[in-house]
């Protein structure tokens, strides 16, 4: 991969009484900073309490994309006539075109991914701990 270039917004509510308690050595520590994020109000399944529109933390707008990636093979004292095929396949301008758009797409199920409700679910629970 020669590149992986990712954009996200990060939305969060801080806590103003927590941030202005953080202690300077302690900024840079990803925890503490977490820490001055307020924790949304969970039931007993870990589930935002329905109703309250209170989102504490969220990632939007997410941008991720590879920028030319290949793969490269080389056969040292392979058996299989396969394995020679595969080096030769994998180096022609269709088969690195089409591991870029499947590199892609990975790409945009991991964005997804990242914005849905699940991965906000995961959001409000480390929030929590």
């Amino acid at each position: 991969v020669q590149g992986i270039h990712v954009i996200a917004t990060l939305m969060g509510k801080i806590s103003e009484e927590s941030l202005l308690t953080l202690s300077l050595k302690d900024v840079s520590n990803p925890y503490c900073f977490l820490a001055t994020i307020p924790a949304p109000l969970l039931d007993d399944q870990g589930l935002r309490i329905e109703n309250r529109s209170d989102t504490t933390a969220s990632l939007t707008n997410i941008d991720i994309a590879a920028t030319r990636v290949e793969i490269a093979t080389e056969c040292i004292e392979c058996t299989s006539h396969g394995m020679f095929e595969l080096s030769h396949l994998v180096a022609t301008d269709a088969a690195k075109d089409e591991i870029n758009t499947s590199m892609n797409k990975l790409l945009n199920n991991a964005e997804a991914f990242l914005e849905s409700q699940y991965a906000q679910i995961a959001i409000d629970r480390l929030l929590n701990e």
